[in-house]
């Protein structure tokens, strides 16, 4: 795949979608059961691990990358951060930042085939308030012919200890190929398996992922995981090449 100048993962693309889902039980068995009041109190204020928007950005032989939400970032969310690129020399050191000072972490990368690379960010909105955001990615020399940016914003993930375990593979298929990143084992309930899959070729999202993103003609996927278990992302090529997985699993609040 070629691609030409035009992700805001880490992982700091994509149609938009939001929505908040909370649950609420206002009964009590036995009314005279504090414990049981209180237990249901908490349950009711629990937020389920849903997506929220997107936006992606994408240049060439340059250095930084900017993208920004087009709705405001809701206090208590977390912000998911892929970035992808190619460079000729050794590999760059990436960086991740936004406009209100959110520290972003690696959660894995570079998962690299050749001279292509890939990571993923997080961090929380929490902690810095609700607002607009925009997010910048610096590597420390100029990209090659791409340098993308794809940027996540979920409700319902942890605050504290969100990430359970991370995962990276990539291979070579051919077109039409069905291929599976190597297995992510998680240790939780309640839990969201995300996975940007890249490619030098064209892919769609595998059977039972939820696509989140297919800019320039990546994936970005979901797979929601009640129970802890081995569990395989996956996707479709739509045409030959080398192809990348990262993922991450975060728990549940």
């Amino acid at each position: 795949m070629i691609r030409v100048a035009v992700l805001g993962l880490l992982l700091c693309a994509c149609g938009r979608i939001g929505f908040t889902t909370r649950g609420q039980d206002g009964g009590v068995d036995d009314p005279g059961d504090a414990r049981a009041g209180d237990a249901r109190a908490i349950d009711a204020t629990v937020e389920p691990i849903h997506f929220i928007q997107t936006h992606a950005s994408l240049t060439a032989n340059f250095p930084v990358l900017s993208t920004t939400f087009d709705a405001d970032i809701t206090a208590g969310s977390t912000i998911i951060v892929g970035v992808d690129f190619d460079h000729s020399a050794a590999e760059p050191d990436v960086s991740v930042t936004d406009n209100a000072g959110r520290v972003y972490q690696a959660l894995i990368g570079p998962a690299a085939t050749g001279s292509n690379s890939q990571y993923l960010f997080s961090a929380y909105a929490a902690g810095a308030g609700a607002g607009p955001t925009t997010i910048t990615a610096t590597l420390t020399q100029s990209s090659n012919q791409f340098f993308e940016l794809k940027a996540f914003e979920y409700g319902g993930i942890a605050m504290a200890a969100p990430v359970d375990v991370t995962s990276a593979s990539s291979g070579l298929g051919a077109a039409g190929t069905e291929v599976d990143a190597a297995p992510i084992v998680t240790t939780g309930t309640n839990e969201v398996i995300l996975a940007l899959e890249v490619c030098d070729c064209n892919a769609d999202g595998g059977p039972g992922m939820t696509v989140r993103s297919t800019f320039n003609t990546d994936v970005f996927e979901e797979l929601l995981v009640p129970d802890p278990g081995s569990y395989v992302m996956k996707a479709v090529l739509q045409s030959a090449g080398h192809w990348r997985f990262v993922m991450a699993a975060f728990r549940g609040q």
